[in-house]
């Protein structure tokens, strides 16, 4: 699911956080106790869904002040769920360990509603967010790293436009969500003809918001971009 790790010297940052994320970030050793804030893409629940999980294990880890979940208009709203959803877990896990290993303002989230443009500045790091089309969900962004000479993009979901090129143009590095057309179709022809009519209309739905490896291909020629990685791959692979 939906989530990348950006480390810009001692500082780690997430963009989005899908279900499974913090089993992943733990089995590969991340350095939780760094981790400053978290860009949120959009707000489907296949990017957001392992926030608290983040929270908590990044808190039992040692991380010395509260989370930042950035993010487009909306954002507030999902932090303020989130933190009173996980409020009594808060408080079991304060009495049960102590306030000194457990600093129970460390444990809340906070959220930073933030446009297209500059959102993070600090100790020469700097995040971009541009807008992408995720159409119904506007807004939408993508964002990009920039840290000593180098660059990173992680696009969240979008299709190939004007914007999303603009956002991703010359970055050394590009993540981007990847959709097989081909595929979806196919399951989705394979669904009406099963009497999975509902199924068959979600499958052609999907078509409509992310990339299609079709916009893809060439990509990195066209924008003078050095690598391309898919991720969040749709449909997923078994």
């Amino acid at each position: 699911q939906s989530c990348i790790m950006v480390r810009a010297g001692n500082r780690v940052f997430l963009v989005d956080v899908g279900p499974g994320s913090i089993g992943v970030l733990q089995s590969s050793q991340a350095p939780l106790n760094l981790l400053q804030a978290v860009f949120l893409t959009h707000f489907h629940s296949d990017h957001i869904s392992a926030l608290y999980d983040v929270n908590l294990a990044s808190w039992v880890a040692g991380r010395p002040n509260s989370i930042q979940v950035i993010g487009p208009a909306g954002v507030e709203r999902v932090v303020d769920g989130f933190n009173t959803a996980f409020a009594l877990d808060r408080e079991y896990r304060v009495t049960h360990h102590g306030a000194d290993l457990l600093s129970p303002e460390v444990g809340v989230l906070q959220s930073l509603t933030v446009q297209a443009g500059k959102v993070f500045e600090k100790d020469g790091l700097q995040v971009f967010a541009f807008e992408v089309d995720h159409k119904p969900i506007e807004p939408a962004f993508g964002y990009r790293f920039e840290y000593k000479g180098r660059s990173v993009a992680v696009s969240g979901d979008t299709i190939v436009n004007a914007s999303f090129e603009a956002g991703i143009r010359r970055v050394d590095l590009l993540l981007i969500d990847a959709l097989s057309e081909t595929l979806i179709t196919t399951f989705a022809d394979a669904a009406e003809d099963a009497g999975a009519t509902r199924r068959a209309q979600i499958l052609r739905d999907v078509l409509d918001y992310h990339a299609n490896t079709f916009a893809i291909d060439g990509l990195e020629k066209r924008l003078d971009i050095k690598q391309v990685a898919l991720y969040h791959l749709v449909p997923v692979p078994a």
